[in-house]
């Protein structure tokens, strides 16, 4: 057996740095002079009975390059909602009903994000211009929405994993845990651009220099 998309003691896996695709997403937006960034994030209980590591992982990378950017964390700026599209357009309702709207969200999943398109769109506003979208798959309808995401290479990973059960069937029993991780990228289209000062946003501070830590 091979778990694909989670980390394991127990048996051979295959996944990619959620976190540090999610820390590459975020400081994405924060180059471009983003400091009101909001979070689209999978509500786990709404998918799965046992835990999943992905959802927590990108909370944890937006968060932590926030911090390491100087930019304060706003529970406002964080919303949850099911792996859909209606999950998706249901956060960005609430986002946009915040006291202070972002000018910039971070999505988990790219269908999210297309339902957040959607509600921007109906709210009479314009991706990039009034706020900008980064979501998290490069899902096949990614490019002709002009969405900017996170590719995660499925089908690298797919290979990785088919590989791992080959190289268990041939060393066969008692044999050490192999792990692979595999790199993501950030693919840039249409939906990000620095934040205009316009009617729905106020003028941003300068960007903070961000810790090497994080970079």
């Amino acid at each position: 057996m091979v778990l694909l998309g989670q980390g394991s003691e127990v048996f051979d896996s295959v996944r990619v740095d959620d976190r540090a695709a999610a820390r590459s997403a975020v400081r994405h937006l924060i180059n471009l002079g983003h400091r009101r960034i909001g979070l689209i994030g999978i509500d786990d209980a709404e998918e799965v009975t046992m835990g999943s590591t992905p959802p927590l992982s990108r909370l944890a990378g937006y968060r932590q390059s926030l911090l390491a950017a100087g930019i304060a964390l706003d529970e406002d700026f964080e919303q949850f909602g099911a792996n859909s599209v209606a999950g998706g357009a249901e956060a960005m309702t609430r986002l946009l009903s915040a006291p202070e709207m972002p000018t910039a969200v971070f999505v988990g999943s790219d269908e999210m994000a297309f339902g957040a398109l959607g509600v921007v769109r109906a709210a009479g506003m314009t991706v990039p211009r009034d706020i900008s979208i980064v979501g998290f798959d490069n899902h096949d309808l990614s490019e002709v929405m002009d969405l900017t995401t996170i590719d995660q290479n499925i089908r690298g990973q797919g290979e990785a994993a088919a590989g791992l059960l080959l190289e268990t069937l041939t060393a066969g029993p008692g044999a050490p845990r192999a792990h692979r991780t595999i790199d993501t990228r950030l693919v840039l289209r249409r939906s990000t651009a620095p934040p205009s000062f316009n009617s729905t946003t106020s003028p941003e501070s300068p960007t903070s220099p961000q810790s090497k830590e994080e970079i």
